[in-house]
Parts: C-alpha cells; sequence; structure tokens
C-alpha cells in the first residue's frame, strides 16, 4: 500500500489588547498531496558574514518546493530562491510560494540560532 502524503498549512493571527480581540485571521486551506519534502534542524553561528545555504535535497529549480515553515529560536535572515531579498524574522514564517533554494544568516553577535525548516512540493 502506498503512502498518502498530506499537507495542510494553518496560521491564526490574533491581536488582542487587555484580553478583548482587536483582530482575528485564520489561514486554513484544504490539505494538498505531495510527493517530495525536504527538513533539517541546523544551528548557525553567531556574527554570520554570509548567508548558509539548506540542503534541500531533490527540491530544486526543476522540482520546485510549494509550502515552506522555518522556526527558529531568534530572529534571523532568512532568504528564499536568491539572497539578494530576504526577510528579517523573528522565530516564525510560513510561505507558499515556489521554493528552489533557502538560505539563513544570523547576525546576533553573541548567540547561535537553531533553524527548523520544512519544505513540501
Amino acid at each position: 500500500m502506498t503512502d498518502v502524503l498530506n499537507v495542510q498549512e494553518n496560521a491564526r493571527f490574533l491581536l488582542t489588547r487587555n484580553g478583548a480581540k482587536l483582530y482575528e485571521q485564520v489561514f486554513s486551506p484544504t490539505a494538498e498531496t505531495y510527493t517530495r519534502h525536504a527538513s533539517d534542524r541546523v544551528v548557525l553561528a553567531a556574527n554570520m558574514a554570509n548567508y548558509q545555504a539548506a540542503s534541500l535535497g531533490d527540491i530544486d529549480g526543476s522540482n520546485p518546493g510549494a509550502h515552506l515553515l522555518v522556526v527558529a529560536d531568534r530572529s534571523i535572515y532568512i532568504a528564499v530562491n536568491t539572497t539578494s531579498q530576504y526577510i528579517y524574522a523573528d522565530s516564525l514564517m510560513m510561505v507558499g510560494t515556489s521554493v528552489t533554494a533557502l538560505y539563513f544568516k544570523n547576525t546576533d553577535a553573541d548567540n547561535t540560532a537553531t533553524v527548523e525548516f520544512v519544505v513540501t512540493d
């Protein structure tokens, strides 16, 4: 029997003031099947001058990923596909886009950063 592989992005953005809800947005599309994925946990050195490329296995230019989740224990720079455009993310990033390459950079002068990521096609 063949495994059935599904991916579903779920996100909830909630703003409150003194316990009162100011804004809430829930993103929960239907699940999609996938055939390839890459995941890893990496520790980034402190005070990095250059980006470190993540190993995405067989997800590349001819087999791009479609869903990306990055979780980090501190703010880091995250670049998707090219290091010329990046996001400075504070611990979590979810993206539904074409992913062919993934790069990380930690500019904290004193502390390493631990990053976990998952990419599916």
